[in-house]
């Protein structure tokens, strides 16, 4: 959670620990007279794909206790589910939350519109050069909900191909096993910005969390990240469950019937219809 620390300091708002105290402060620091909300986000498409507002509101039905699959199926309409997005909704209707598209929560937040940004670990380069030291940047573990924090595991892959001659396998299992040995992971995510990959990096961090302390919070909320479904159907399901977050958000449906909506498509894209 980045957020525009100058601006909450100045209007007596603590940083929000939880989901319920981020919508008073949301409601709180939101001016259409100042043309100033809380957040903007971009979920995405059906075709496009998922965007990052749609991965936020998958770690709200996180935070409510929900998941994204139950027993090999899709659990888009659970009540949890539901009232996950009855909240993005509220915070709509009070003119805190906004929509848009290529990274919206950036810009707002560093023309000073938007006071949070709700993005993934990369986003620390991009949300700092956007504000560009007109004020404060702050960050903060994703607050917690009924169940707890929720929070989304996503990142590039490591493969090793099944069509591949013994030796060739061999030689990745080497390298795999070498780049993900703790001194190594930690050595890459110092000079990248990304997350290590396994706990007993952090042995090796010690000094770089002193100096980019907004890396250990990250860090930290893996201990309640969940990873999204590793099935084939899941990319085509999140860019329609995209959908259904812009329709319910903005009323064009209710958060009922846009989710059953999502529910009904992922089935029919975990049967491998079209």
């Amino acid at each position: 959670m980045y957020y525009n620390a100058s601006w909450l300091k100045k209007a007596h708002q603590a940083v929000p620990a939880t989901w319920a105290q981020f919508a008073k402060v949301a409601k709180a620091i939101t001016s259409s007279a100042k043309d100033q909300w809380a957040l903007s986000i971009d979920p995405g498409s059906t075709g496009e794909g998922a965007a990052n507002g749609t991965y936020l509101y998958m770690a709200l039905v996180e935070a409510w206790g929900g998941h994204l699959m139950q027993n090999g199926k899709p659990d888009f309409n659970s009540p949890q589910a539901k009232a996950a997005l009855a909240y993005l909704k509220g915070l709509y209707q009070d003119g805190a939350l906004k929509l848009g598209t290529s990274y919206p929560g950036q810009t707002a937040m560093g023309t000073e519109h938007g006071a949070f940004d709700l993005s993934t670990i990369a986003s620390y380069y991009y949300d700092q050069s956007a504000d560009g030291g007109k004020f404060a940047m702050g960050v903060a573990a994703m607050p917690k909900g009924p169940s707890g924090e929720g929070n989304i595991l996503q990142g590039t892959n490591i493969v090793m191909f099944q069509r591949a001659t013994r030796a060739q396998k061999n030689a990745a299992w080497t390298f795999m096993k070498w780049l993900t040995e703790p001194v190594n992971t930690a050595y890459w995510a110092t000079h990248t910005g990304y997350l290590p990959v396994r706990k007993s990096a952090i042995n090796f961090m010690k000094g770089y969390y002193q100096s980019h302390p907004y890396q250990k919070i990250a860090a930290s909320s893996l201990a309640y990240a969940q990873e999204t479904p590793p099935v084939a159907w899941f990319d085509q399901a999140a860019g329609d469950l995209g959908n259904a977050i812009q329709a319910a958000v903005t009323g064009t449906q209710s958060v009922a019937s846009a989710l059953n909506q999502a529910q009904a498509q992922a089935i029919q894209a975990a049967s491998g219809q079209p």
